[in-house]
């Protein structure tokens, strides 16, 4: 009976395995990891044909999810087809934390996270997430794409990851299924449902709701089944998933600038050839600037895609809101640089 077991679990856990790689698509032509099994002998000059599975938690068709794609198409050029890339989307992969740990690992080669669950690995993150400090993107940019931005990169390298830049989401807005939201106290009591971080969870709990931490991939059947009320995302990201079947009211408070981390497993990147190393790292900074431009491009595009669908857009007062939700930066000034938190804010 114990070997019937052993047996049945490592059937179960090959299942699942195969089951999360379905998911991938590729971009460019089919490859496999390793060396080309075509190559005639033992040819040690012989190419290495390499595939890179890339694990996101937004859908495949969102600007991540492109950004991605148009990586893999990069990549497929630069390297004239010998690095392939795989986008897992809509969490195939896992759970964001999971997908963090299994590039850590090794368990796959790479992933593209917003930095709400990174800051589980890595505090240095924690700046990024306060509400109402980006206000301004190219400051952003700046920053991110600068000295400060390498070192905070630099902190996951005791994980086993090699961070290599940072892309984007978008700003962050809130959605329910319950009413219509214009004024922070209107949030109060409504379950919301935040990334597993502890600034989101100090942020909406403090603001009276009931901040309830999951993985983006089970937001929608959590609004379905009524566990949670509401979310906040980019709205790039809930049209893509079309959560306005689910919580079609949208406030545009624009509370969080939320930034993601494309990562590699280090010790996979330091194997491959000096060469491999370089198209990977200019693909994915040439990457990175396309889908931060393609994110801004979709914007208005996606608030009236929102409203096609069903759903309500409510603006509301910037201020009000930045006021209501200053208690978060003070309640983590000492727990955080905050060299790094005026730079983001342009000061």
């Amino acid at each position: 009976m114990k070997n019937f077991n052993k047996i049945l679990c490592l059937v179960l856990a090959l299942v699942m395995a195969a089951g999360m790689l379905a998911g991938c698509g590729s971009s460019g032509t089919a490859a496999s990891t390793g060396s080309d099994a075509s190559a005639a002998g033992n040819d040690e000059t012989q190419a290495k044909t390499v595939k890179l599975r890339v694990g996101i938690g937004a859908a495949a068709d969102s600007a991540l999810g492109q950004g991605v794609e148009y990586f893999g198409k990069l990549l497929d050029e630069k390297s004239g087809g010998l690095i392939q890339v795989e986008l897992c989307a809509g969490s195939v992969l896992g759970g964001d934390r999971e997908t963090i740990e299994g590039v850590g690992l090794g368990t796959f080669e790479m992933c593209n996270i917003a930095t709400g669950p990174i800051a589980n690995f890595s505090a240095s993150f924690l700046p990024l997430d306060l509400p109402y400090v980006v206000t301004d993107r190219q400051t952003a940019y700046s920053v991110l794409d600068g000295e400060m931005g390498r070192e905070v990169l630099d902190t996951l390298e005791s994980t086993g990851i090699y961070a290599m830049s940072f892309w984007e989401l978008g700003y962050r807005d809130l959605y329910n299924a319950k009413k219509i939201i214009e004024h922070p106290e209107d949030l109060k009591g409504l379950k919301i449902r935040v990334m597993e971080n502890d600034v989101f969870i100090s942020l909406f709990n403090g603001l009276g709701a009931y901040a309830t931490p999951m993985s983006i991939g089970e937001v929608f059947t959590s609004l379905q089944q009524g566990t949670i009320d509401g979310h906040d995302n980019p709205i790039g990201v809930t049209v893509a998933g079309s959560f306005y079947e689910a919580d079609p009211n949208c406030t545009k408070t624009h509370h969080v600038y939320s930034a993601t981390v494309s990562m590699i497993n280090r010790a996979f990147f330091d194997s491959l050839p000096a060469e491999y190393q370089q198209w990977i790292v200019e693909a994915d900074a040439e990457a990175r600037d396309y889908e931060r431009q393609l994110v801004q491009d979709l914007e208005e595009k996606d608030y009236a895609a929102w409203i096609e669908n069903g759903g309500t857009v409510t603006d509301i007062d910037m201020d009000e809101w930045a006021q209501a939700c200053s208690f978060v930066v003070d309640d983590y000034k000492d727990q955080i640089d905050m060299d790094f938190v005026n730079a983001l804010r342009g000061q």
